[in-house]
């Protein structure tokens, strides 16, 4: 009975092993049937439905006057998208693709090669507010083109005729030499950011933060379902100290011209109105780079008999003058050395007032022949000259004052009537805005306020130092006719 019971168990053991046997054979069989046998069918299948991460681009936020009044808005646009999480070869349709979306077939190519190094979930922004038959033909080529995709974006919209363009500037894709500095670390190819003016300089305040949504996908691109959403944080609004009104006047007196204008409250330094001529479509910013230049910023220039009204500052904050002193200016000539100085006449003798009033090169020398070269130099360094002026304008330059050990006679007699050094036309406003006030005011454009939204509004800095006495002799003493270069009411 015993021996019975172990033949039975061994029957038992054997049938046991052969069941397992059977059981790895058909797993074996199943693998090599899903690996190899039909791989390519369950890798169809696969590619049928796949998830696909779609950006939501946030709006910019808006540019406003100092009243609220929209200056910058958006309008909504498509853009095209090259969709790189498939295993699709995308250089082998850049030519159907350039084709239907009339972009150069090379410039497809680049663009694919520009994202290479890029996560391959990011897509690649092929091509802005892309033309009704483009939505179409993208539409139209699901089987063909399931890697062309779109999303809804939203693009600038300046005003017409180059208004305002200098100063609010535009906006463009990153480019790969922006990338490579460092403030620009966090950006990708393909993002919009500001180029020039307030939306280069506010950029990362009106751009926002883009969102994202999950979605699943077939093999043509169509939308089956959503998994999730991020939504997009639209970019804050920009309130300018700009008035419309005013920035209208400024942009009908010099239609026509070259040059510039600008407004400041002396009080504030906010800048009221700032006009560049030639302007620029920001709409379409293919114009010459050279227009683009916010010359009231970069450009300098010798500010010429501008400068004496410091020069008379100077001379009155030294006690040696007073309005009324006098100063011979006969014969229309004076020599300095082997350097002649001229007036257009002949004014004989003046009292200081007048040496603004005639715009007297003569007067501002002999003026200056009597102060230290360190004295002038002092003031005009008080009054912003030779450095920024603090605006947050990018490209601003500083201008040139020369330093005071380079001042010889004639250098001195020179600059005091303004030629010798440069200076940008906002420096040149914001000195008379200081001259008037007293005080040394930052010029200011914008700036975020506790609730969130951009206000340009700056304090004045108290830097100029002179005496404030002297204020009421410059506005009512000096020119009470108003016929000279520097008057203030």
């Amino acid at each position: 009975m015993f021996g019975r019971d172990e033949k039975v168990s061994a029957i038992r053991l054997t049938a046991v092993q052969y069941l397992i046997l059977a059981i790895f054979l058909l797993l074996t069989y199943g693998l090599w049937r899903l690996q190899v046998s039909r791989s390519e069918l369950y890798a169809s299948l696969a590619e049928k439905n796949r998830i696909r991460e779609v950006p939501i681009l946030a709006p910019r936020g808006r540019i406003l006057d100092r009243e609220g009044r929209t200056i910058v808005d958006n309008y909504a646009s498509f853009t095209a998208l090259l969709m790189r999480d498939s295993n699709r070869d995308l250089s082998a349709d850049a030519d159907l693709i350039a084709q239907g979306l009339h972009m150069d077939a090379q410039e497809v190519r680049s663009r694919v090669r520009k994202f290479a190094a890029l996560p391959q979930y990011q897509p690649i922004y092929l091509k802005d507010d892309i033309t009704q038959d483009e939505l179409s033909f993208i539409e139209s080529h699901r089987n063909e083109l399931p890697e062309l995709d779109t999303i809804m974006a939203h693009r600038r919209l300046y005003p017409r005729k180059g208004f305002m363009a200098h100063l609010i500037g535009y906006v463009g894709e990153v480019s790969e030499q922006m990338l490579n500095q460092a403030q620009w670390d966090l950006y990708n190819p393909g993002d919009v950011v500001g180029k020039s003016g307030v939306e280069l300089e506010y950029n990362s305040m009106l751009m926002g933060q883009n969102g994202s949504k999950q979605v699943v996908v077939n093999s043509h691109g169509k939308e089956m379902g959503e998994l999730g959403e991020k939504p997009a944080t639209a970019g804050k609004a920009l309130k300018l100290t700009v008035d419309i009104d005013l920035q209208i006047a400024a942009e009908e007196a010099i239609e026509g011209k070259n040059g510039a204008i600008i407004a400041m409250d002396p009080h504030t330094g906010e800048i009221l109105a700032m006009v560049n001529q030639p302007s620029f479509n920001p709409n379409a910013h293919a114009a010459d780079p050279a227009y683009r230049r916010n010359r009231a910023l970069t450009d300098v220039v010798e500010p010429g008999s501008t400068m004496k009204a410091f020069t008379v500052a100077t001379a009155l904050e030294s006690g040696k003058w007073t309005p009324d002193s006098k100063v011979d200016t006969s014969p229309g000539y004076y020599q300095i050395g082997s350097y002649t100085i001229h007036d257009v006449h002949d004014h004989g003798m003046l009292t200081l007032t007048s040496v603004i009033t005639k715009s007297s090169n003569i007067g501002a020398a002999k003026v200056a022949e009597s102060l230290s070269r360190d004295s002038l130099y002092d003031m005009f360094h008080r009054f912003g000259f030779g450095e920024s002026t603090g605006s947050g304008f990018p490209g601003e330059s500083p201008g040139f004052l020369p330093v005071v050990t380079a001042w010889g006679p004639v250098e001195k007699a020179t600059i005091a009537y303004g030629y010798g050094l440069n200076v940008t036309s906002l420096q040149i406003a914001q000195a008379y805005a200081a001259l008037a006030n007293a005080e040394f005011v930052a010029a200011a454009c914008g700036k975020f306020g506790d609730d969130g939204t951009l206000i340009a509004s700056l304090k004045p800095v108290q830097r100029v130092g002179w005496d404030g006495i002297l204020l009421p002799r410059l506005q009512h003493d000096f020119v009470p006719d108003g016929e000279g270069l520097f008057f203030s009411r």
